[in-house]
């Protein structure tokens, strides 16, 4: 007999945790790629790594792999952020060197089965204001950080 469970993230729970203004931009943008998850969970406690995860989508994903059985590590910039209750928090501040490193560390000591590189920055202004140094950090945010902790993730899966 197979044992194992399913597990899907759902839109509409995910949804329903965004604030309003977040629920309008994402949802036009979940319609035209009709985003959905299945995976298949076996009896092993899997464990799942979301970045990015003290609000907004982040949040809701951490929130749902939590409530199906998961462990989460969830995290933040914030020393005691906001995160899934259930999920481990870890602070760390993709824009600083020495954190980053720490947490790259850390995470290459772990046996992460499933990542969700969700941390992100961005700078709204005019596009001609836009300094090398916000172009920069949103480089190492958006970019640079997430293949780096993916590199090191994909070692143990």
């Amino acid at each position: 007999m197979d044992k194992r469970r399913k597990v899907s993230l759902d839109l509409p729970y995910i949804l329903d945790n965004l604030s309003l203004d977040f629920k309008k931009s994402i949802k036009s943008c979940l319609e035209i790629f009709k985003w959905e998850s299945e995976m298949q969970i076996n009896k092993k406690k899997h464990k799942a790594l979301v970045t990015g995860s003290s609000r907004g989508i982040g949040l809701a994903i951490a929130k749902r792999l939590v409530k199906d059985g998961l462990e989460v590590i969830s995290t933040g910039t914030e020393l005691d952020g906001n995160h899934a209750q259930g999920s481990i928090y870890m602070q760390v501040d993709f824009l600083d060197a020495s954190s980053v490193n720490r947490f790259l560390k850390l995470v290459g000591e772990e046996s992460i089965d499933i990542l969700v590189n969700n941390a992100g920055i961005n700078k709204i202004d005019k596009f001609i204001d836009i300094t090398d140094e916000d172009f920069n950090n949103i480089l190492e945010v958006n970019l640079k950080v997430p293949f780096l902790i993916s590199q090191l993730v994909v070692k143990h899966m």
